[in-house]
């Protein structure tokens, strides 16, 4: 078994309801989150919710609900996004993204109290692009974290 994720850190993921992975025979299985957190549940837990070992996508290796257990450099915060930015741009900028995001969302993510997915990363990034602006968003801060 993968030993380069804290063992506490999955033990709360799986208290909390992580969904667990118990297919031993995956050969995802090191590097998956899901896997990782299975190894780890609470001996109190009596039923537990998991992923199908019998779905086609599972038994193929190509599993929808792999999740890497390698840690990425996560972005948070955006309480300064537009401060070297001309208004002029800042303004559209910010209402494309509540657009495509959702005001409650955007302002969850601006104040920094969970990680930007990539895929809003990648769409904050072409939304600067796109109203012309060369340099690439500042974050408020990067962490080194997990996928979940």
């Amino acid at each position: 078994m993968a030993n380069f994720i804290d063992n506490n850190l999955l033990k709360e993921k799986a208290a909390e309801g992580y969904m667990p992975c118990l297919n031993n025979s995956c050969v995802l299985r090191e590097r998956c989150l899901h896997w990782l957190v299975g190894c780890h549940l609470p001996e109190k837990l009596l039923v537990v919710s998991t992923v199908n070992p019998s779905h086609p996508d599972i038994a193929n290796g190509k599993c929808s609900l792999y999740k890497d257990a390698t840690p990425q450099r996560l972005p948070f915060g955006m309480m300064h996004i537009f401060d070297n930015i001309p208004h002029a741009k800042a303004v559209p900028i910010k209402r494309q993204l509540i657009g495509q995001m959702g005001r409650t969302f955007f302002y969850r993510l601006r104040k920094g109290t969970q990680p930007i997915p990539p895929y809003i990363e990648q769409d904050i990034a072409a939304a600067f692009r796109q109203h012309g602006c060369q340099e690439p968003p500042q974050y408020d801060r990067y962490e080194e974290g997990y996928l979940w």
